[in-house]
């Protein structure tokens, strides 16, 4: 049996359906996940096929001998593609992470003993779980999945060493939604302090990222750096000590590749998209204000506690560095 994966472009939503494609390719099915993002990951991916989905024709030709397709609906490229054809519609589940709208709910699709669901994979009953978590927990009870893993198999090259550069933090000080993003100032001031503490702290983002953090932080003397792909990235955050982020793909992508991490929250809540294949620090701001409707949160993040975290890995053992 054949199955095509369909997560949104987002880091963070790509790396979480890994564990659905992880989840049919345990229980026998071909298993393809269709990312632009994740595509370069493809070589140490090892149980199932990543592929581009860049090119709709092909993906059409190879829906055609899917037996199954996945699909979140908030893909709108692939959810009008798959919409045209009525036979695509007949073996299509939709998922997605936080919210599955109304309309998709009650789509199932029937293969031999397996029954699959359509829906989203955070449970409100099971708040006080991380992603990972509620993706496994989907895998078993929507879909009676047995062998399910939280962590898909990952192997990478030989000529790479797991923290080679142990006193590097990479810290990630961007995403995508503003009212999710600590301000840039804090960030550079914990750089500061790391560096201070023999650490070597690095910004890491995008081009576009680089550019707006020049244009702003044109005095700052922490480096920030940008990568030509998504591999290049995660050899080096594999390569790395540790790594800060805004809740952003770059602590999930650190946290698969088994590297600590601190992550940022605006809210202090049970739940939180946060890295979930290691243990990780979370860190929320100590109040909040409303000012005008705005929450106001970025002042009131306890920065010593982050530089703490970070200080305090650095001191242990290795043999005593997977239990935070």
């Amino acid at each position: 049996m054949k199955a095509a994966i369909f997560p949104i472009s987002t880091l963070g939503d790509g790396l979480i359906f890994t564990i659905l494609a992880q989840g049919l390719s345990n229980s026998g099915f071909e298993t393809t996940l269709f990312s632009s993002t994740l595509s370069e990951l493809g070589s140490i991916l090892k149980d199932f096929n990543t592929k581009d989905c860049d090119q709709l024709e092909k993906i059409d030709f190879f829906l055609e001998s899917c037996d199954l397709i996945i699909c979140d609906p908030h893909n709108a490229e692939i959810n009008s593609l798959l919409s045209t054809k009525e036979n695509f519609l007949k073996k299509t589940v939709w998922v997605t992470c936080t919210r599955c709208p109304e309309k998709y709910l009650e789509k199932k699709v029937h293969l031999h003993n397996f029954k699959f669901a359509s829906g989203a994979l955070y449970n409100k009953e099971h708040s006080g779980c991380n992603m990972v978590q509620h993706a496994v927990n989907f895998c078993k009870n929507s879909w009676n999945l047995s062998e399910i893993k939280s962590t898909p198999n990952i192997e990478i090259l030989k000529n790479y060493k797991f923290q080679r550069n142990k006193n590097r933090v990479c810290i990630f000080p961007y995403t995508p939604e503003k009212e999710k993003t600590y301000h840039i100032c804090g960030f550079e001031k914990i750089a500061l302090e790391l560096k201070k503490n023999a650490a070597d702290p690095v910004f890491i983002g995008t081009k576009k990222q680089l550019t707006k953090f020049r244009e702003n932080r044109n005095t700052c003397t922490i480096p920030f750096i940008s990568f030509e792909s998504i591999f290049e990235l995660a050899i080096y955050i594999y390569e790395s000590g540790f790594v800060i982020a805004n809740d952003s793909g770059g602590g999930h992508l650190a946290s698969l590749l088994n590297i600590p991490t601190v992550t940022i929250h605006k809210k202090n809540n049970s739940f939180k998209w946060k890295p979930g294949w290691r243990k990780s620090y979370i860190v929320t701001p100590i109040i909040t204000l409303k000012f005008f409707g705005q929450r106001i949160w970025s002042p009131f993040i306890p920065k010593k506690k982050i530089i703490n975290h970070v200080m305090n890995y650095n001191k242990k053992k290795p043999s005593q560095r997977n239990d935070i």
